[in-house]
């Protein structure tokens, strides 16, 4: 099966942001981005393995 990819704008607690979700027969995407395309989180489904990412923030000089 090849991957469906689904896309909606969204607000959430009053910020634009984009919720992408990759469907596939290896397992599941989601990636949550800010209205710029930063990436905020990312979750990731493979079997019964399910990963969180949140990139670092950078720290100001």
């Amino acid at each position: 099966m090849p991957d469906h990819i689904y896309s909606m704008k969204i607000t959430l607690k009053g910020e634009p942001r984009v919720l992408t979700i990759r469907v596939g027969d290896k397992g599941t995407d989601v990636l949550l981005t800010d209205g710029k395309g930063k990436t905020i989180e990312y979750f990731k489904q493979e079997g019964s393995k399910v990963t969180i990412t949140k990139p670092k923030k950078k720290k100001a000089a």
